[in-house]
């Protein structure tokens, strides 16, 4: 099961994004892809190649259900092709996710 809600993708600069507009029901997962990638989120075309070990991922549920949920998230793919959220939780629901994805810079390398 995918996302619930919306995604809105909103760039931040060059290498960050935000993504609102989505929760995800008990058990279910949803997923963000690079462009052309197909996931219940899409990042935009101009958007940098994404690496598994150094891309870095943050969120935060944006109502008090906050330790309720099981909110998990992993990368998978070379270079990095999805991350997947996760809500571990069998019976509740998670807020409103405010999901932030920064790719490295190239002098961070």
């Amino acid at each position: 099961m995918a996302f619930t809600g919306v995604p809105v993708v909103t760039s931040m600069g060059k290498r960050i994004v935000k993504i609102t507009g989505v929760s995800l029901l008990a058990t279910a997962s949803g997923t963000i892809t690079a462009f052309g990638g197909g996931g219940d989120a899409v990042l935009p075309a101009t958007f940098p190649t994404l690496d598994t070990d150094e891309t870095m991922v943050d969120y935060n549920e944006t109502a008090a259900s906050v330790l309720a949920t099981q909110l998990a998230v992993t990368k998978t793919g070379t270079p990095l092709a999805t991350i997947t959220f996760i809500n571990g939780n069998a019976l509740l629901n998670s807020a409103d996710l405010e999901i932030f994805i920064q790719a490295p810079h190239s002098i961070q390398k």
